[in-house]
């Protein structure tokens, strides 16, 4: 849907039903916005429309570079940032109606836009927002979500009631957490990510919230929660309590997960093996019936179009997308069981022990090059991906990318992650493909592929897959 707004000829924002330029809101930023309030001159507008749950009359209000960077992220932004095309995302339906009543979560609406818009005009070579502005909203939101916070424990003292943190505190918390993946930032979204899980305890759990903030923070916490442990080995990120993220069977198709929430759950065991470490020749047995469990159910998963939950607003083509999506990470799945037990073995001391280790390569369904391969064939089945579910291949990606053995393979991952990069408007990826990058230049100088973990220890770097 297409926020349409129809300026005065004396406004000198042309915010036109046309195509959005630089200019629009280049030109806008003398009008008083960095007011606090978000008072400043606005053109006069004649007509409005967008699909009914955003409509508000506090958009009357707000200044033209706000106005511009909410049409922004009405048209653009949040159509790339959840992994399924469905007309009713809940980054318009529910974000933005709760935006309008508070100023912390506008500011970081307003901070996602404005990052995600300089990153897809530096991809295109175009002119971009000034970066000072998504920093300015973000700082705002940032401020904004502190004194909503600090004004709990006051308002506990006065009333002698336990307060719960606000569902717009939670909601700017997520959306803060999106800002610094799109910044390309790989170590301050994680903070966010706590403070997004530590509110969610805070209020009893999901379970607490209303339905649809539940559904959506259920798949934007879950995911990254997810991603973010399986990026490393040695993070010691804590499991999310049940009451976070619990269970959802593998019928649920979600906006970020898609189909993939029960692969994730099990490359989640994958990673907890790796916690073991190190392993001794006692404890092999223990270890083999995990890996055997893991593998057993990674071989008999099925992504099936037949009784599954399939919602009414998910069309029939996207659909084949997290199909394919699924597929991919489970293959990823298998690679990262090869990777894992390739980290375990060279961090158990002793050559028993080791050797034993490297022996469960040979349990495991799929060898890791017949993995990376299928990873790679179904990719090539998605170029050039221009649709946001297949932005959550980027696991997949990582997982071919840094333990293939084909130059052309790895070319060819790189290839894809900016395809990514460009199409989605995320700086996560830089990180990833620098990554892929050391570990070849240290295969071609020592003739040996460096476990991706140690590269990245050696280089002080976190990844963020999302």
């Amino acid at each position: 849907m297409l926020l349409q707004v129809n300026a005065s000829p004396e406004s000198s924002t042309a915010t036109s039903t046309g195509p959005l330029r630089f200019q629009d809101v280049q030109n806008s930023y003398d009008d008083g916005e960095c007011d606090e309030a978000g008072k400043g001159s606005s053109p006069s507008i004649t007509s409005i429309s967008l699909f009914s749950p955003v409509v508000d009359p506090a958009l009357f209000d707000i200044p033209a570079a706000q106005k511009t960077l909410v049409r922004y992220y009405t048209e653009c932004a949040s159509d790339l940032l959840i992994n399924l095309e469905i007309a009713n995302n809940p980054l318009r339906t529910l974000i933005l109606p709760r935006a309008w009543s508070s100023r912390s979560l506008f500011n970081a609406v307003c901070a996602v836009a404005a990052a995600h818009w300089s990153n897809t005009a530096r991809q295109a070579q175009t002119p971009a927002i000034p970066p000072a502005s998504a920093q300015l909203y973000y700082h705002r939101a940032l401020a904004g979500l502190r004194r909503s916070l600090d004004a709990i424990p006051r308002a506990a003292a006065d009333d002698g009631k336990q307060q719960l943190v606000p569902t717009d505190a939670i909601l700017t918390t997520a959306m803060l957490c999106k800002y610094e993946i799109i910044s390309g930032s790989t170590q301050h979204w994680m903070p966010h990510l706590d403070g997004l899980r530590n509110m969610i305890t805070q209020r009893g759990g999901l379970q607490t919230l209303e339905p649809d903030v539940r559904d959506f923070l259920h798949g934007l916490y879950g995911y990254h929660h997810t991603l973010s442990r399986l990026a490393n080995l040695r993070s010691g990120v804590r499991k999310a309590p049940r009451d976070v993220v619990p269970a959802t069977g593998n019928l649920h198709v979600d906006v970020y997960f898609g189909l993939t929430e029960q692969i994730g759950q099990l490359c989640c065991r994958i990673w907890e093996l790796a916690q073991s470490v190190p392993v001794a020749v006692a404890d092999i047995d223990v270890l083999q019936v995990e890996v055997n469990s893991i593998n057993a159910e990674l071989t008999s998963w099925t992504c099936p179009t037949t009784g599954r939950e399939v919602p009414p607003w998910v069309s029939a083509e996207a659909f084949v997308r997290l199909e394919k999506v699924a597929k991919g990470f489970r293959y990823a799945a298998f690679v990262y069981l090869h990777s894992v037990l390739t980290y375990v073995a060279l961090k158990s001391p002793g050559v028993g022990a080791a050797a034993h280790v490297r022996a469960l390569h040979d349990t495991i369904t799929y060898t890791k090059d017949h993995a990376v391969a299928r990873i790679v064939e179904i990719v090539r089945t998605c170029l050039p991906l221009a649709h946001c579910e297949y932005s959550a291949l980027c696991f997949a990606l990582f997982c071919a990318g840094v333990e293939t053995e084909s130059g052309d393979d790895r070319l060819f991952v790189l290839h894809c992650i900016g395809k990514l990069e460009a199409a989605f408007g995320i700086g996560n990826t830089t990180v990833l493909k620098k990554l892929i990058r050391h570990i070849w230049k240290l295969k071609v100088v020592d003739g040996v592929t460096r476990h991706w973990q140690f590269a990245m220890e050696e280089l002080g770097w976190q990844l963020c897959l999302t």
